[in-house]
């Protein structure tokens, strides 16, 4: 396949992916968190039986000029990430289908009721994450001039910690792209100042796995006043 095909070919089999997961989710009614780490076993299961677990490559100068090649000195990696948090920042402040994604986060039911075509949003959503995902193994595989089978097995916290360090709540309703985009700087400069400091890696996942714990426990507190600790405490002073 030519090299400037594999690109699109690919993210439109992510989103073909995120569609099918998006379909059993909205309107088989499955759930969200069994389904998308299921259908991740599944294709991960599947790389490996192509690839039998062996790297592919080299994969040619024509297709490693997306992941280390530059347009005015700006790599072109840079300039999908920037082109693609540009967009749909965009997208979801001044779209209605932004505003609908916002709306069902925020109250399922009630986004139903005022006759927001809910299931095709849910499923072009999870299909525009398959295809995100997609274009990211791509650009990966492109940088290292190499498809690693077994590669990104543990980014799904990080990703999951960029996300609500941003200020995406797990409740749903609220999160921005930009605040997502700091929250993967934010991480990405834990990661290199933990190296700076001779810091073992295994350390790495205990200080995310905290980072996750403290956002969501913030985020808790802060969708219900009230709650947790500060009721706890309240209750004592009450005994």
């Amino acid at each position: 396949m030519p090299a400037w095909l594999v690109i699109p070919a690919t993210a439109a089999f992510g989103f073909a992916i995120g569609l099918i997961n998006g379909f059993l989710i909205s309107w088989i009614g499955l759930n969200p968190f069994i389904v998308t780490l299921a259908s991740g076993e599944v294709f991960a299961g599947l790389t490996l039986v192509i690839t039998k677990g062996y790297p592919v490559g080299p994969l040619g100068p024509n297709f490693s000029m997306f992941g280390n090649g530059s347009i005015a000195t700006i790599p072109v990696p840079i300039l999908f990430f920037l082109g693609a948090a540009v967009i749909f920042s965009w997208v979801l402040r001044y779209s209605r289908f932004g505003r609908n994604i916002y709306a069902i986060g925020g109250n399922h039911d009630a986004a139903i009721l005022v006759g927001i075509p809910v299931r095709r949003v849910q499923a072009i959503v999870y299909g525009l994450a398959g295809m995100f995902a997609a274009i990211a193994g791509i650009l990966y595989a492109s940088r290292m001039d190499s498809a690693e089978p077994g590669v990104g097995g543990s980014w799904l916290m990080p990703a999951i910690t960029a996300a609500i360090i941003g200020g995406t709540s797990l409740q749903g309703g609220q999160g921005t792209i930009l605040g997502t985009v700091l929250g993967a700087i934010l991480m990405a400069i834990i990661a290199n100042g933990m190296t700076l400091l001779n810091v073992s890696g295994y350390w790495e996942r205990v200080v995310i796995g905290g980072v996750v714990l403290v956002a969501v426990l913030v985020d808790f507190l802060r969708k219900q006043p009230g709650a947790g600790l500060p009721r706890y405490l309240t209750f004592r002073r009450k005994m």
